[in-house]
């Protein structure tokens, strides 16, 4: 696991960035919650940046077809490294809330199979170090 702290506010709105759909699929089936209607979508992202909605789910999918603004999240998880320019976008959009003076982070979730997506996001020695590597947890800042 990746993780980019900076600590943690009371009013934390996490954003969930899932990489395939299926995994979107089984977390919607957890949390109860669809979006399907394009009014619903611009919907939620306005309940989300006016800290309405603590958790909002992205895919990579969503993200590579429409590169919503998701203004307002403080904290992004990743189901797995991601593709292409989606790291650099999505901590883009903290850097503007750290700016503004909030605290924010950033936790990615990785496994061995995902070296290569470690090494676009962060190079080949350090996804090499950390896939071999004995810690369960790095910490980058």
């Amino acid at each position: 696991m990746i993780c980019h702290h900076g600590g943690l506010s009371r009013h934390d709105c996490f954003l969930i960035a899932l990489p395939f759909l299926h995994l979107r699929a089984v977390v919607r089936r957890l949390l109860l919650r669809r979006l399907i209607v394009p009014a619903e979508v611009s919907r939620s992202r306005s309940r989300f940046f006016q800290d309405q909605l603590p958790l909002l789910l992205y895919t990579g999918r969503a993200h590579f077809f429409f590169r919503h603004k998701l203004r307002g999240a403080r904290h992004v998880v990743l189901a797995a490294p991601p593709d292409g320019d989606g790291y650099a976008d999505l901590v883009a959009m903290l850097d503007e809330q750290a700016q503004a003076g909030e605290r924010t982070s950033s936790l990615c979730l990785f496994t061995k199979f995902d070296q290569f997506g470690l090494e676009r996001a962060l190079g080949a020695e350090a996804a090499c170090d950390m896939v071999t590597g004995p810690k369960a947890a790095y910490l980058y800042a």
